[in-house]
Parts: C-alpha cells; sequence; structure tokens
C-alpha cells in the first residue's frame, strides 16, 4: 500500500466560506487516489483556505506540510495537489517546493496538468506551468486594480472590510451584481472623530492607543499602527485613493472636514525624523553602543530615535535602520538606550574588565588576526604564480608565431616587451610577499594598562571618550528579542593600551 498526501488551497475567503473550492478538490484527489493502479490511501490533508498562492511563507497550512514531510522522512510517496497552481503562484516557490520534494523522494501528481513521464521533458514542462501560473497571477492583479481604481472612481468601495467609522451597504443591480458604498456607522464615527481631535491636541499615535486601550474602546486592543493608518487615510475627508494618489475628492460621506485632515499630515510630516535629525542624535550624548550596535533580525545597523515631547519629556531608544528606512524590510526591534546601555555596561565592568576575560579577548584576537593575514598572503601568493604562468605562455605563443610567420619579429618585440615588463613588477611584487607573518604574542601586549585606559575612559564624563573605550573592545553585538550577543575584538592602541621601555639618553 502506497502512502500519500494532498494539499489544498482556494485564494479567495469568499471561496473558502461557501465551501466551492476544497470540498471540490478534494473530492477529486479521492477519486484519483481511488482509481490508482497500485493501491494508494491518503494518509494526510493539509489546506490552505482563501490564501493568495503568491508567497509560500505566508501560507500556514503549506508550512505545516513541509515540516511535517521533514519529521516523516520516507513515509509517503506522492504529494497530490489539485493542480500545479494550488502549490505556488510564482516561479521561485514553485522551484524551491519540487526541490524539496525531490529529496524527499515525493512524486507530485497534479490531476489537471500530466507530465509526459520523461524526466528530462518534464524539466520544461513544469517550467511552463510555473511560469503561467505566475503570469495568470500577475495578470489577475492587473485586473483586479483596474477594477477596484474604476469603482473608487465611481464612489464605490470595492474592498471586503470598512474603515473604522463606516460601514458597507449596497444593493443588486439589475444583472444581480451588488457594488458596495461607503456610509457612516454613527457608532463607531464618533471615535475617529476623537482620534483626530486628540492627534490634532498634541498625543501622538501610542498615546492615543493606549486610551483608547484603556477605555476599552469599542472592545478592542488599540495600537499605534491603527492610528496613524487612520490618520493617513483621505477616506475619513470623503476622499477616494488608492497608493497615496486621490481618485475623487468627494467619493463618500466624510467624517472629519478637509482642514482638519489638512492639519492633521502637517502634524504628521513636522513629527517625521529627518536624515540630518536622526544623525544628529546618533552623533549626540545618547547612546553609548550605537557604533556597534546591529540587528539581530536583519543584521542592519541599530540606530538612536526619540520619542515623547517636550512638554512631556523625551525617551531615547534604540531602533532598526532598516525598519526606520522601510517598516517592510525588518519586523524591527526596539529597546531603551538607557535600558540596554545600562545592562551592557553593568556586566562587562563584572565579567570583563576583570579579571582574565580581556586576556582571552588579547589572546583570541590576534590569533584571528595572525591566521587571516596569513591566508592573505597565502592567497596573494598563489595569484602571482599564477599570473606568471599565463605571462609564460603568452610569450612561448608570441615566439612560435613568430617562427610560423604569423608575426614578423618587428610586429611581435612591442608585446614582447610589455609581457617582460608586467613578468618584472609581478617578480619583483612575489619577492617583496614574506614568507610568513610576523607574529604578535599575546605576552606582549600589557593588559594592565590596556585595562586601565579602558576603565578611564569607560568612567570618562565626555560620550565621545566612553564610546571609544566601546570600540576598542567589542566588535559587534547583535540585539535580538530577549538577547544580546556581543562580539568581543581587541583593537591595539599604542598610546594607551601597549606598554613602551622609557627612552635612553640621546
Amino acid at each position: 500500500m502506497r502512502a500519500a498526501i494532498a494539499y489544498l488551497r482556494c485564494s479567495t475567503t469568499k471561496q473558502a466560506r461557501k465551501n466551492l473550492s476544497l470540498p471540490a478538490q478534494h473530492d477529486a484527489i479521492q477519486k484519483r487516489v481511488v482509481q490508482e493502479a497500485k493501491p494508494t490511501t491518503l494518509i494526510k490533508l493539509f489546506q490552505d483556505a482563501g490564501i493568495s498562492g503568491k508567497s509560500a511563507d505566508e501560507r500556514p497550512g503549506l508550512q505545516a506540510m513541509l515540516a511535517w514531510i521533514e519529521v516523516h522522512p520516507g513515509e509517503v510517496k506522492r504529494l497530490y495537489v489539485y493542480d500545479y497552481k494550488r502549490l505556488a503562484r510564482n516561479q521561485e516557490d514553485a522551484y524551491l517546493i519540487r526541490k524539496r520534494m525531490k529529496r524527499a523522494g515525493i512524486e507530485i501528481v497534479a490531476l489537471t496538468q500530466p507530465t509526459t513521464g520523461d524526466p528530462i521533458a518534464d524539466v520544461l514542462l513544469n517550467s511552463v506551468y510555473d511560469a503561467t501560473a505566475e503570469m495568470e497571477r500577475q495578470m489577475l492583479r492587473k485586473v483586479v486594480r483596474r477594477g477596484r481604481l474604476q469603482a473608487l472612481k465611481g464612489g464605490f468601495w470595492p474592498f471586503n472590510l470598512a474603515p473604522l467609522g463606516y460601514e458597507r451597504r449596497g444593493d443588486p443591480n439589475d444583472a444581480g451584481v451588488v457594488r458596495f458604498k461607503l456610509a457612516i456607522d454613527e457608532a463607531q464615527a464618533p471615535v475617529a472623530r476623537r482620534i483626530f481631535d486628540m492627534y490634532l491636541a498634541g498625543d501622538g499615535a501610542k498615546r492615543i492607543a493606549a486610551a483608547l486601550t484603556a477605555e476599552r474602546v469599542l472592545s478592542r486592543r488599540w495600537r499605534a499602527t491603527h492610528i496613524s493608518k487612520i490618520i493617513r487615510n483621505p477616506v475619513y475627508y470623503g476622499a477616494a485613493s488608492m497608493k497615496d494618489e486621490v481618485l475623487n475628492e468627494a467619493a463618500f460621506p466624510a467624517i472629519v472636514d478637509k482642514e482638519t485632515w489638512d492639519r492633521a499630515q502637517q502634524v504628521r510630516l513636522a513629527r517625521r525624523r529627518k536624515p540630518r535629525e536622526i544623525q544628529g542624535l546618533n552623533n549626540g550624548e545618547h547612546g553609548l553602543l550605537t557604533q556597534v550596535l546591529i540587528c539581530g533580525v536583519c543584521h542592519g545597523r541599530m540606530r538612536v530615535n526619540r520619542g515623547g515631547s517636550a512638554k512631556s519629556g523625551w525617551h531615547y531608544y534604540y531602533a532598526c535602520s532598516n525598519r526606520m528606512d522601510n517598516r517592510e524590510s525588518c519586523r524591527g526591534i526596539t529597546t531603551r538606550v538607557d535600558h540596554l546601555d545600562g545592562l551592557i555596561t553593568d556586566r562587562i565592568e563584572s565579567e570583563v574588565l576583570t579579571g582574565d576575560a580581556l586576556s582571552a579577548i588579547v589572546r583570541d584576537t590576534l590569533a584571528s588576526t595572525d591566521s587571516t593575514a596569513q591566508l592573505d598572503i597565502d592567497r596573494e601568493r598563489q595569484e602571482l604564480e599564477a599570473r606568471l604562468e599565463v605571462l609564460d605562455k603568452k610569450r612561448e605563443k608570441l615566439v612560435r608565431a613568430v617562427a610560423d610567420e604569423v608575426f614578423t619579429l618587428a610586429e611581435a618585440r612591442s608585446q614582447m616587451e610589455s609581457i617582460r615588463t608586467e613578468c618584472g613588477a609581478v617578480g619583483e611584487r612575489l619577492m617583496a610577499l614574506p614568507v610568513a607573518v610576523a607574529v604578535q604574542r599575546p605576552e606582549d601586549v600589557d593588559i594592565d594598562a590596556f585595562r586601565e585606559g579602558l576603565q578611564r575612559r569607560w568612567h570618562a564624563r565626555e560620550m565621545a571618550e566612553r564610546r571609544r573605550a566601546v570600540a576598542a573592545m567589542i566588535d559587534k553585538i547583535e540585539l535580538s528579542p530577549g538577547e544580546a550577543l556581543v562580539h568581543y575584538s581587541w583593537k591595539p592602541e599604542s598610546a594607551s593600551y601597549t606598554h613602551h621601555a622609557p627612552p635612553g639618553p640621546p
């Protein structure tokens, strides 16, 4: 008996609610399993209801199937799908899924898309299937976008959910098609007006969200992102828009007037951090670790930002620079500057600036540096020797060409001179390379002087001096949710850290 699994997917929530797609796929797969020449049983079913095939990462059913296959290697030999579009709607995901199935020894069977039976020909055929699926998705997206643009321009609401303060209302036309318009929801509209009033009164998105959550307004938990989206949305003064482009200034009933919405945008833009302001914050008196701190999620730099106001008081925090530049690039990590700086410095003072920790840092750094330098020298020597071999072959070919009367001696003389000059330069560089790097020994470093210099700068009043102390012993700090991983690396500075014998008489 051959074991198999199946994967089902439908793209729209409407199909998922009405059971139009998933049951039909399941029934078709069951019929195919029964008709197989070799007895086959379906032991596991995975599905994603109402989820697009655009991205494999956003489908929990597909991810559960891939994880199950990893945990149960060799248990199944076939994966049934209604068509390859159920698995993926872009070529990259399709390739990766097929690769994982092949590695697990699982054959993919699509009911509506047969294969040739020739593995070589099927590679081409599958690429056509995958490219067609992606093209269909791109074309469908254009059609949907065009339809939404036309609906918004005409004063209709083509989305499933209405914004806060509105509700969808629609009646079927003569053809039985329902087109929705927005109407004011009298229960929610006062909340939207209050949000604009609080924002214009000086409260930020976080403070507004906290206040609404504490009061249990509409019995929901509010977030700053919810407030920001409401403030930015032109629908609240009655405009229809898409991708920040206003399509119809009077498409819907207004909850706030245009003047109020415009003033809210002025406040929002004024609060936005300018690049020069961010640079000033990072060069100022806040953020001891700003030069070495990186995001453990996307490995971008962490920068100092600030929140609050001059009235209530400023608070400074580290934020992922990639997320600050583009919210979609990283889910982001933020932490208070004073909390993280205090935690890291206390731990370093108690565990690193005492005992043998500094000696270990110096020893490990020197070993790594010496090894890397030696590898660089060996690599350069190999490249130079290989270049000499190439030049020798060029010279031999030129000599043969002259002997075969392909070139005259006068014609070959300039090329030979160029080869001779380059050979001389390469040979000189090869002879100048040291056989081995000069190894600096850990005992040559005065650890006590190194420690004294660090401690002096560690407790200095100037932030620049304290940052130099951090840079002298820390290569980077990876900040991840719940932990900070410190990478130490000694950076010698002869003026402060290396012991010198006093000079003798002239």
